[in-house]
């Protein structure tokens, strides 16, 4: 499995996947099931709090026949983004097709969007534990064998790189390594970087460089008076004060 960073590129669902299909997955999990009742079978009858920022629960998710229609509509959806409307509309012609699939008192519009946005849920779930390791860790240390097996069943039903527009963004699983390609061109026979070389050359050629600029004035006046020190001033030198030696000397 690998770990992917969610981006603002979200994964979206297959245009190809139509209502129909969708509907005769629905008919198929309802005659397998042997039940009509579609608001007990997806666990809607229990008080837990089901959302989109809640964490998954086993007990929902791992139950038999939601694992079964996960299973079918993954097959079909294969990047495991179910689209809202088709799957709103199947359960609509799967009620006027088939059978009463609302044994509720509420109202059908009301339940049909209950059911969609709870299966949803569930299928995004999924795709998280596909996503990221982490979350998919997380939720194994809490569940028993059995449920890790369901969920491992549908997550390799996923595939992210499928049709539709499916392919994830690769800017979001690109790492540092990117910014440094090898070139196996770079390496002389001794296997050594012969970029190395070229640091050295560089290296050489500033420290040969010559040094253009004067000498400062500190240095060439101690010349100056050095010279000057050696050889005895004259009696014309001293008679006329010599403009340059007397500036050497106030200057020391």
């Amino acid at each position: 499995m690998t770990a992917l960073k969610m981006t603002d590129k979200r994964l979206t669902a297959d245009p190809l996947v139509g209502t129909k299909e969708i509907q005769h997955v629905l008919e198929d999990w309802l005659r397998g099931q042997g039940s009509q009742d579609v608001w007990k079978l997806l666990g809607m009858d229990s008080m837990k709090k089901v959302g989109w920022k809640v964490s998954p629960m086993a007990s929902l998710l791992c139950a038999e026949p939601v694992v079964d229609l996960l299973s079918k509509i993954f097959k079909v959806c294969k990047n495991g983004v179910i689209p809202r409307k088709k799957l709103r509309d199947a359960f609509e012609y799967t009620k006027k097709d088939y059978r009463r699939i609302n044994w509720t008192r509420q109202g059908d519009s009301d339940f049909f969007d209950k059911v969609d946005t709870r299966l949803r849920v569930y299928a995004s779930w999924v795709r998280d534990f596909k996503l990221k390791d982490d979350s998919y860790c997380r939720f194994c240390r809490r569940i028993s064998l059995k449920e890790k097996v369901a969920v491992d069943s549908l997550i390799s039903l996923i595939e992210l790189d499928g049709a539709g527009g499916a392919k994830m963004d690769q800017s979001s699983v690109s790492t540092c390594l990117d910014l440094v390609l090898y070139n196996p061109t770079n390496r002389d026979a001794s296997g050594h970087s012969s970029s190395s070389k070229d640091k050295g050359a560089v290296f050489k050629r500033i420290l040969s460089r010559k040094i253009s600029s004067p000498l400062p004035l500190k240095s060439k006046a101690k010349s100056t008076a050095a010279s000057a020190s050696k050889e005895p001033l004259g009696d014309e030198d001293v008679k006329l004060g010599c403009e340059k030696n007397i500036c050497v000397y106030i200057y020391i």
